[in-house]
């Protein structure tokens, strides 16, 4: 069993009965992945330290929230994961990890992001809200974001409903679903 103090996401890899792949994130310990269907992890954190918790422990990595794997994932071997300021992606199933902010500015507000991916002729999209009720999308896989809308109240999830259209997808915010 993987030892962590809070597990906050959690997701299956979309060739699951091929290669049982299943990755966690977690609130201070970063991110571990299995490949062997949870019996055993490794931790992905390479490039993911952030040097206030790092010092505060051994075990201490990032506080990280959600995490996905790429709906084409058996070839692009794409993970995203939400940190409070930034998105993250890795190329390489979190070999290494890419630090993208969403929200431009020397220091962009905390946002806890939610987000999903979806794809569209391969093409992954990545959507994300915010804390402000911010929506904002990826084209390219999580690389760059753009702002496409607002939503009333702090999104809370995200879920893509349709690959086939990206721009269909339900939010969760306090104040209902959109």
């Amino acid at each position: 069993l993987m030892r962590s103090q809070i597990v906050v996401g959690l997701a299956v890899s979309p060739d699951y009965a091929n290669d049982r792949s299943v990755a966690v994130t977690t609130y201070m310990n970063g991110a571990s992945l299995s490949t062997d269907g949870g019996d055993s992890w490794r931790s992905i954190n390479a490039g993911l330290e952030e040097d206030v918790l790092y010092r505060s422990g051994e075990d201490r990595f990032a506080r990280l929230f959600g995490i996905a794997f790429s709906p084409d994932f058996v070839n692009d071997r794409r993970l995203v994961a939400a940190r409070w300021t930034d998105m993250l992606t890795s190329s390489d199933a979190g070999g290494s990890w890419t630090s993208v902010k969403v929200i431009p500015g020397e220091k962009p507000p905390l946002q806890q992001f939610a987000f999903a991916l979806t794809s569209d002729d391969k093409q992954v999209i990545a959507l994300t809200g915010s804390r402000d009720g911010l929506v904002h999308r990826s084209t390219d896989g999580g690389r760059r974001y753009e702002a496409v809308g607002k939503l009333d109240g702090t999104v809370r999830s995200i879920v893509a409903i349709d690959d086939a259209d990206s721009s269909t997808f339900l939010a969760a915010t306090q104040r209902g679903i959109f």
